[in-house]
């Protein structure tokens, strides 16, 4: 496994373990949170888009 891939998935915990409190155990969670949860996943869209991209243009060559 690539250790980008490695570094992605160990994102998927954390936000496991967060969907699971807020809709499983009802639990509260702040705003401020919720924006850090959201930028750091966009973030990531970002970084796994240009890596699709750079790996489908080096393919083409």
């Amino acid at each position: 496994m690539a250790l980008s891939t490695l570094g992605f998935v160990q994102y998927i915990g954390p936000t496991i373990m967060l969907l699971l409190s807020v809709f499983l155990f009802k639990e509260s969670v702040s705003p401020v949170l919720l924006i850090g949860f959201a930028l750091i996943w966009t973030a990531l869209v970002v970084y796994a888009a240009a890596s699709v991209r750079g790996t489908k243009l080096a393919k083409a060559r």
